[in-house]
């Protein structure tokens, strides 16, 4: 099952074993990934206004939004686990 299939079937509770979980994880898939997002923007925004920005700074960025993006693909993968295998 995919993610958007997995999401989609969530939204309408067919075959939903834990959905307390199920919609804790779509909460936090979009939260980690709009501030995964943020954080990548934040520094471009900083080039892009003339502001003196360091290598430093933008690879702590860089970490920091691969950290967030690896949060939001795990709550992906517990979404996709929140099914009963029968209901699929």
């Amino acid at each position: 099952m995919d993610l958007i299939e997995a999401i989609l079937s969530g939204i309408h509770v067919r075959g939903l074993q834990k959905p307390i979980v199920f919609f804790s994880m779509l909460i936090g898939l979009a939260l980690f990934g709009l501030l995964g997002i943020l954080i990548l923007v934040v520094p471009i925004d900083a080039i892009a206004s003339g502001k003196g920005v360091h290598f430093g700074q933008i690879m702590i960025c860089a970490v920091l939004a691969a950290v967030l993006f690896a949060l939001a693909a795990t709550c992906g993968y517990f979404i996709k686990r929140c099914f009963d295998k029968d209901a699929t």
